[in-house]
């Protein structure tokens, strides 16, 4: 687990989020890649894919759209910096709730909040 997965991870599990690690995504042209995360409810109805470098899914991003999911490029967290919760409230409220909306978490801030 690298330090991007692993701060996802504990985002993921302190707000109630289901998570993949590692995920292999098989889109319908027969192209693929690995996400480094899925973030179950959030961004797109199959959820937010993250990966750490833009190459990963350079070409693909239409087909990623079309098969259902969000995407999201994100540096991992340098070696000093610290776990904050609140910058990942920040960023999946960003990204949007993709679920049924009575199952909207509390925390997540409504973008007219900003």
């Amino acid at each position: 687990m690298n330090r991007l997965q692993e701060f996802l991870f504990r985002a993921a599990e302190a707000l109630r989020l289901d998570i993949d690690l590692d995920v292999e995504v098989r889109l319908p042209s027969g192209d693929h890649f690995v996400a480094d995360a899925c973030i179950h409810r959030l961004g797109a109805p199959k959820g937010m894919l993250v990966v750490k470098s833009f190459d990963r899914i350079r070409g693909l991003t239409p087909q990623i759209i079309e098969a259902g999911y969000g995407y999201s490029v994100l540096s991992g967290p340098g070696p000093a910096e610290e776990f904050d919760l609140a910058v990942y409230i920040e960023v999946f409220s960003d990204w949007g709730w993709a679920d049924d909306e009575s199952a909207r978490p509390e925390w997540m801030i409504d973008p007219s909040d900003d």
